[in-house]
């Protein structure tokens, strides 16, 4: 399965209502199963353990998932008999970016000194513009 995750959701988000069933009867049947994540790339899922419902539980502005685009997490289904059986469920999670911010100066005005003998063309000084994945965040 595969998702797409804004960047800038909320905490608590949910991504997915996951369901599985079980043909047993009872708790070792669907009426027994619980949901856990078995693996994650990042640790900024949750998977509510009775519902199957995943959420994010991190924020995803951060220095250091700025340049993560996917994350991949699975999560495992469980029966509670007697010997427990499970299955895995492998969901990619794209993360999207809106991009709301343009770029930016550091200074709003700047001066420069030019010399009488300054020839056409002749670098005078030097501005630089920055754009940030985490000024939309």
């Amino acid at each position: 399965t595969s998702l797409l995750l804004n960047r800038t959701a909320p905490i608590g988000t949910i991504l997915q209502n996951l369901s599985s069933s079980d043909p047993d009867e009872g708790l070792k049947g669907t009426e027994g199963l619980r949901y856990s994540v078995s693996f994650q790339e990042q640790d900024i899922f949750a998977v509510d353990a009775s519902s199957g419902s995943i959420s994010l539980k991190s924020g995803l502005c951060s220095k250091e998932l700025v340049d993560v685009t996917k994350v991949v997490v699975q999560i495992k289904s469980s029966d509670s008999g007697a010997v427990p059986r499970s299955s895995v469920a492998v969901i990619s999670v794209n993360i999207t970016q809106i991009n709301l911010a343009g770029p930016y100066f550091d200074s709003d005005n700047y001066t420069a000194v030019v010399s009488v003998g300054a020839t056409a063309g002749q670098n005078l000084f030097r501005v630089e513009a920055f754009d940030s994945p985490l000024d939309n965040c």
